[in-house]
């Protein structure tokens, strides 16, 4: 478990083609790659939470119905898609 405290489901965007030289992409964390339904470029969201079942509350919030994959630093948690109607 995360020992730093809950603050807020979004912290900030990044977009998802970014330098993998960048040391900030590397820090442990939530992050939550949201695909639009309507197509367009995917938005990766910072989430500021304690464990994987909070991560998931808050994509499922952000998401809406929008397909989404949330990571845990270089690990793959979950992937979300919304049925089809």
């Amino acid at each position: 478990m995360r020992s730093r405290p809950y603050v807020g489901a979004v912290m900030s965007k990044k977009p998802v083609f970014f330098d993998p030289n960048d040391p900030v992409i590397w820090l442990p964390g939530y992050r939550m790659v949201l695909y639009p339904a309507q197509g367009g470029d995917p938005v990766v969201y910072s989430l500021d939470v304690l464990d994987d079942a909070r991560a998931l509350t808050a994509g499922l919030e952000i998401a809406g119905n929008h397909a989404f994959e949330l990571w845990d630093g270089l690990y793959m948690v979950s992937r979300h898609e919304p049925a089809e109607y």
